[in-house]
């Protein structure tokens, strides 16, 4: 146990956290987020993660309370706001609004165009509040060359980007959600 209140995360906290995500989000994620890319993502500031600490004898850690990825892309210009999550305990708690505006705050993510893609309408409205637009091909003609550009395979391109700009958000339904960095 340590008893430092910095709390750096360490990596039985990212191996924690890749257990919860793996489980959670299923298998796609398991190579993403292996504890040493999350590890990495932190050691380069481009994560944001909460541990739930408990308070006894000892400070201790239990488990993961949240964390939040920016994502390198193909093209420099854009990263990916990903692996945005939190314990299932810790829901609608505002806990994910703090940890993407953290996020969106860090020094890696100044000056970059941002996109995230998300089947949770909450978090679509997260994003939306910040500055990021539901994409489509209407509204982004480019989009597709786009995808292209910063390397997101064809079959992660979610199906809503084909659909009017006006249309409602499906709860469940993968939305491609962009913002792009002021000139």
């Amino acid at each position: 146990m340590r008893n430092s209140l910095l709390l750096e995360p360490d990596y039985v906290d990212f191996v924690r956290l890749n257990g919860y995500l793996v489980r959670e989000k299923g298998i796609r994620e398991r190579e993403r987020t292996a504890p040493e890319r999350l590890r990495a993502q932190h050691e380069k500031g481009m994560m944001v993660f909460r541990p739930l600490i408990t308070f006894g004898c000892d400070v201790r850690r239990g488990h993961p309370l949240g964390c939040a990825v920016l994502w390198e892309t193909a093209d420099e210009r854009f990263l990916e706001v990903g692996t945005v999550w939190t314990h299932v305990s810790y829901r609608r708690k505002g806990i994910q609004v703090h940890m993407v505006d953290e996020l969106l705050e860090l020094d890696a993510a100044q000056g970059k165009n941002l996109f995230a893609i998300s089947s949770e309408r909450s978090f679509g409205e997260i994003v939306q509040e910040r500055g990021f637009f539901r994409a489509t091909l209407e509204n982004v003609p480019h989009l597709e060359g786009l995808a292209d550009s910063i390397g997101l395979p064809r079959g992660r391109i979610p199906s809503s980007v084909y659909r009017p700009s006006s249309a409602d958000v499906v709860e469940g339904e993968r939305t491609f959600y962009l913002r792009f960095a002021p000139p």
